[in-house]
């Protein structure tokens, strides 16, 4: 069951990619048209921003009460990360390399042409113009514009690349299969591969400043780095130090400081720290699925979202939650 798990996100995301080379293209028995949400990006504690399969971007303004569905100009493509610069100002990418940007909040969407075939799993504002987008293939895209053209950076490998993640405008993370570490010191221009002696794939990740930052990966892996990615402790462990807790799958991570965080992942698994990682709590969600996305706008206010088109809110940092899933169009 645990490969399984291990397998849905790598599947649901293969799509029509076939062509690539991935060892992660393995597709469990699924309905054919049934929901899933793969990221989300919470903008203030009333407006949050939801994508998945079936091609479906949503969108909240009373903080979950009611998701409206938004209309993009190609409705075929799964899409599977979504990131805003500010309120107004935000791109969505996902399946054959389709991107869209929006300058309005999310009113209107006009298509971003990557130049690419190859799926789009990632994507985040540096800045207001520096944008970085990656997905499967090893495949790093940047843009100078704000997302209006694209760039081919070579990242060395050919891996899935998973997350993307800064801590400052000039240092960057991504993240991706077969313990995939690239780091930038260069706002992406060139790339450096970190050996962390685990071929996890490392599906999750985040800096909260040039020197602190999280990965959330398979298998259990949760990793620290304080030194800005060059080396990485493994937290959330058994008393050996060396195996971690759980053997689950942890496919987002939110920390909105150097304390305060939260993993999501397979088995309904959501983990929350308050002292940086030295100690982790295991949250008790209401329903039991795969969980793909976490988003938290304040230390009490969050929602995770994932497979059977479950969305929860919680209004107390995780101790209980609140079921939205009915409230998406």
């Amino acid at each position: 069951m645990k490969q399984l798990a291990a397998l849905l996100l790598c599947g649901l995301l293969a799509g029509s990619t076939a062509g690539n080379a991935q060892s992660r293209s393995v597709k469990p028995p699924m309905q054919k048209n049934l929901r899933n949400y793969f990221h989300a990006r919470a903008i203030d504690s009333s407006t949050v921003f939801l994508v998945g399969r079936p091609s479906v971007a949503l969108l909240t303004t009373d903080g979950g009460s009611a998701w409206k569905k938004l209309s993009l100009p190609d409705s075929a493509h799964e899409l599977y990360g979504v990131d805003f610069y500010n309120r107004s100002t935000g791109i969505i990418v996902g399946q054959k390399g389709c991107a869209y940007r929006t300058t309005d909040g999310g009113i209107h969407w006009r298509s971003s042409k990557t130049g690419q075939k190859t799926n789009l799993v990632a994507v985040k504002f540096i800045t207001q113009k520096l944008v970085l987008a990656a997905g499967f293939g090893g495949i790093i895209l940047r843009s100078t514009d704000g997302g209006i053209r694209w760039e081919t950076r070579e990242s060395g490998v050919r891996d899935a690349l998973w997350t993307v993640s800064f801590g400052s405008p000039t240092d960057i993370l991504i993240t991706g299969g077969s313990g995939t570490i690239l780091l930038s010191s260069d706002a992406g221009v060139s790339w450096k591969k970190t050996d962390v002696r685990l071929s996890d794939f490392f599906y999750s990740a985040t800096m909260r400043d040039k020197q602190t930052g999280w990965i959330g990966g398979g298998y259990g892996a949760v990793l620290k780095t304080t030194d800005g990615g060059k080396s990485w402790t493994k937290q959330h462990v058994k008393p050996d130090l060396e195996s971690f807790i759980s053997a689950d799958f942890h496919y987002d991570v939110c920390f909105l400081d150097t304390l305060s965080g939260w993993f999501c992942g397979s088995s309904g698994t959501i983990l929350k720290t308050t002292d940086g990682g030295k100690s982790y709590v295991n949250l008790k969600p209401p329903v039991v699925t795969t969980f793909f996305t976490v988003q938290f706008a304040t230390p009490l206010t969050g929602w995770v979202a994932g497979a059977t088109g479950t969305i929860l809110k919680t209004t107390d940092g995780g101790t209980t939650w609140i079921d939205q899933s009915g409230s998406a169009e």
